[in-house]
């Protein structure tokens, strides 16, 4: 606790936070705390949206003292196979060029910090990429808006796998191809990449 001095002259107390360290591993489990293994589970197969709507799912039923885990499963693997919708076809349109151009596009890995060995790219150029790809295909394009939507559905998270880093001769916001998104892409980097050693 310290005392300081405001503005007005009146002393006011806070609490210092600098020795305090909160992981993402640690706050995960805080809010996981009150789900069994197999809604945990379950909760790390699913990613973006996904993965928001499963959670909240997850909590409203615990409060009102309802097991929804198999519904929910069914109700999000449907989701995930419906093909018919045009959001769908934008998403494996954007999966399938990820994975076309993968020898482009993961070029550049990181050395260091918790993604070390990681690919990246630049966020802005695999939307001109995407563009050009539908373009090409005589597809009506999307916007950035949709664009970004779709990348938390593929597991990017802002602050996490979508960050500032140096492509060229600036930082720009990129996406960091951790193992778990590219397997969500349908690449195979245990044959067709070093992946850094990240497993």
């Amino acid at each position: 606790m310290e005392i300081v001095a405001t503005c007005s002259g009146k002393k006011a107390s806070f609490t210092c936070f600098s020795d305090m360290t909160l992981s993402r591993e640690s706050i995960y489990e805080s809010l996981t705390a009150n789900l069994n293994d197999k809604e945990k589970e379950f909760l790390k197969k699913v990613f973006g949206r996904d993965n928001e709507l499963t959670f909240l799912c997850l909590q409203v039923s615990k409060i009102l003292g309802l097991d929804i885990l198999e519904n929910l499963k069914i109700i999000m693997i449907n989701r995930e196979h419906d093909e018919s919708s045009s959001e769908s076809y934008y998403f494996e349109a954007l999966k399938e060029l990820i994975y076309q151009c993968s020898e482009n596009i993961l070029v550049k890995t990181l050395g260091d910090g918790i993604h070390a060995g990681c690919y990246f790219y630049p966020k802005s150029k695999l939307y001109q990429d995407f563009i050009k790809y539908l373009t090409d295909l005589r597809i009506n394009t999307i916007g950035t808006k949709k664009f970004t939507s779709m990348l938390r559905d593929l597991g990017f998270v802002e602050g996490d796998t979508i960050t500032s880093q140096r492509y060229g001769n600036y930082p720009t916001p990129c996406l960091i191809f951790n193992k778990p998104i590219c397997e969500r892409i349908g690449l195979n980097f245990d044959k067709k990449f070093d992946f850094g050693g990240v497993k």
